[in-house]
């Protein structure tokens, strides 16, 4: 019941956050031009637009599969692609997207993956990701940079903030990886001054955390040594991430801009993933709407600029929320496996 409020309130700030933002920006807005708007949708372009974004919930999902799927664990994809979505669905209400991860754990211990394999899946999954998305990012500001900072100039602050944020969350997480004793001694070093005045409690916490790291570190060095794996996984992270980012170019065909460039699209809304991403609201609320309306709003009047937004908000955000609440609440209802070999 504390989790189950918990969760509501994330919601109720996500709703309030992004209600807000949206009345403060749009207040000066007849809604009557919105429904306008709304009734000349082509919708074959929003068609586009939310096979896309399947698309990349099926990529993240076959990602998820293979990695899982090692070492003669067999979990079918049905069930992966509803972790998938339960992991979204708590990306989207917890501040800075972090309940997605302890979710999927959750549920992939419930379908009998032992919990050692599957914190270390998911944690090669999320540098994987981070990895590729800094790769591209790196890539969108070496051949767009100055272009899209003359577009909006003060961007190029939170594009600094967001890059050196997921680049140094990287480098944590690989030290996990290569270099256990490293994380060891930063671990002594953070409990030290708890020891001062709680030793018991410090040994107790530096125990814990040494199992857990010495566990990660194993588990992580082995999958890290299948490289065809890897370069599968990178492969499918990829194509995840690249429909995912075309998304808003697909919502603005679907109001009518054919002016607005594919690469302006995918570079935009990268950008907007990094700055969202460092903002500590339930799934980046008000960040990701506040930066959309200041990115998009170069190509866009405010009408078709608030259409836009709430299309986009919808296919990337409250849909996969929507589909992953009704796929936890299913799969939470069956009973816990023991973790074995084999599983279907």
């Amino acid at each position: 019941m504390k989790s189950f409020k918990s969760h509501l309130l994330n919601i109720s700030l996500l709703l309030l956050i992004t209600v807000g933002v949206l009345f403060f920006i749009f207040r000066k807005l007849s809604w009557y031009d919105v429904k306008e708007e709304l009734a000349t949708l082509q919708l074959g372009w929003f068609i586009a637009g939310a096979g896309a974004i399947i698309l990349s919930w099926f990529f993240e999902a076959v990602v998820l599969h293979n990695m899982t799927n090692t070492d003669k664990t067999n979990v079918r994809f049905g069930s992966i692609f509803k972790i998938t979505m339960v992991g979204l669905l708590f990306n989207n209400i917890t501040p800075s997207s972090t309940g997605g991860q302890p979710a999927q754990l959750f549920m992939l211990f419930k379908r009998g993956v032992e919990v050692s394999k599957a914190s270390s899946v998911l944690l090669i999954k999320f540098i994987l990701f981070q990895t590729i998305l800094v790769f591209l990012f790196v890539g969108i500001l070496v051949f767009g940079y100055q272009d899209l900072t003359a577009i909006v100039p003060n961007m190029k602050y939170f594009i600094f903030i967001g890059f050196i944020i997921n680049l140094s969350v990287i480098t944590c997480l690989l030290l996990i990886c290569f270099s256990k004793k490293s994380v060891l001694f930063l671990i002594r070093l953070v409990l030290y001054p708890i020891s001062l005045f709680k030793k018991t409690l410090a040994e107790k916490w530096r125990l814990s955390l040494h199992e857990k790291v010495l566990t990660f570190h194993d588990e992580s060095r082995r999958l890290i040594h299948e490289k065809s794996l890897l370069r599968r996984c990178s492969l499918y992270t990829l194509l995840q991430l690249l429909f995912f980012l075309i998304v808003p170019y697909f919502v603005f065909l679907s109001l009518g801009y054919n002016e607005l460039s594919l690469f302006s699209a995918i570079a935009f809304h990268a950008f907007i993933m990094m700055f969202a991403s460092v903002i500590p609201t339930p799934g980046g609320s008000g960040a990701g709407e506040y930066s959309f309306t200041l990115l998009f709003g170069t190509v866009a009047g405010q009408t078709d600029l608030l259409v836009g937004l709430l299309l986009w908000r919808f296919l990337t955000a409250y849909s996969p929320a929507i589909i992953g609440a009704l796929s936890f609440v299913i799969r939470s209802n069956k009973p816990i496996k023991e973790p074995t070999k084999g599983v279907s």
